[in-house]
């Protein structure tokens, strides 16, 4: 991949990141604002979600430069890890 497509690619990956930190922190307020059991539930389970996407984006290597994908090392081009 070219360096311009890498930075794009890890801008539009930060944006989504984001995006899923500021859903869990909406769906979290909403189910706790909740008066309907279900509409608990329901919030809950997409923060939970949203809470596992950041998770794993974190873990991604061109956003951690880790050298690790879902804790799996990676093999890397320039030999870093």
């Amino acid at each position: 991949m070219s360096k311009g497509l890498d930075d794009n690619l890890k801008k539009v990956l930060e944006a989504a990141l984001e995006l899923e930190r500021k859903g869990h922190k909406y769906y979290i307020d909403i189910s706790r604002k909740a008066e309907n059991p279900l509409t608990k539930i329901l919030f809950a389970s997409l923060a939970k979600l949203a809470k596992k996407c950041v998770s794993y984006a974190n873990k991604f290597d061109n956003l951690t430069n880790s050298g690790f994908w879902l804790d799996v090392g990676e093999f890397r081009m320039d030999a870093r890890y």
